[in-house]
């Protein structure tokens, strides 16, 4: 007879129930997914799937079929006509939106020590160029961090001439540019025509 295990453990529970390998035009898209992925990331992915291939599953949950995270790994698997490596967990849908929400930001937490990642990074080669760019910005240092320097120009004397136009009934059209000729001819130095160009 095994001892049970100690309180502590046994409030965790496991709710990861399976793994497989599957096609990916048979994942379904979180109706709830935030996140969207801009190319830079779409370039390091793919770098990352060329060089390394699969290191990390696509987290599905069995009960909705819904996954939870890997929605762009699956996207371009989609591209390459691959199956993909799923991890299931069974959650309830309530369960489902609270961890969708929480992941990514959960490990956006973590902070950076610049002298273990240093030392990472030395010894970190790539061959694929969108890593290589982001291997870079990830050194300390390697992303400009300078604040932006915003001079102010004087415009005060600058003349210029800009022109609207209005378009829909003409009774409109003319209500309309009266009002605007009115709140602009309230302004120093603003000069207003008003004129038409029927085509």
């Amino acid at each position: 007879m095994t001892a049970p295990l100690p309180a502590a453990r046994r409030l965790i529970e496991n709710r990861i129930v399976g793994h497989d390998v599957i096609a990916a035009d048979q994942l379904l898209a979180n109706p709830w997914n935030y996140r969207r992925h801009g190319a830079a990331q779409r370039a390091a992915l793919n770098g990352s799937l060329r060089e390394l291939g699969w290191i990390r599953s696509t987290l599905v949950n069995r009960t909705t079929g819904h996954m939870l995270d890997g929605h762009m790994r699956v996207e371009e698997a989609l591209k390459a006509d691959a199956d993909v490596p799923v991890e299931y967990v069974e959650l309830t849908e309530e369960e489902e939106r609270l961890a969708l929400a929480i992941l990514d930001p959960m490990t956006g937490m973590a902070f950076e020590d610049d002298v273990a990642l240093d030392a990472l990074l030395a010894g970190v080669e790539a061959e694929d160029a969108a890593l290589n760019i982001m291997l870079e910005e990830l050194a300390p240092g390697g992303k400009d961090e300078r604040p932006i320097e915003v001079k102010e120009i004087d415009v005060s004397a600058t003349t210029a001439r800009f022109w609207l136009s209005c378009r829909g009934p003409l009774p409109q059209q003319r209500e309309a540019l009266d009002r605007l000729r009115t709140a602009l001819e309230e302004l120093p130095g603003v000069e207003v025509e008003v004129g038409s160009d029927v085509s």
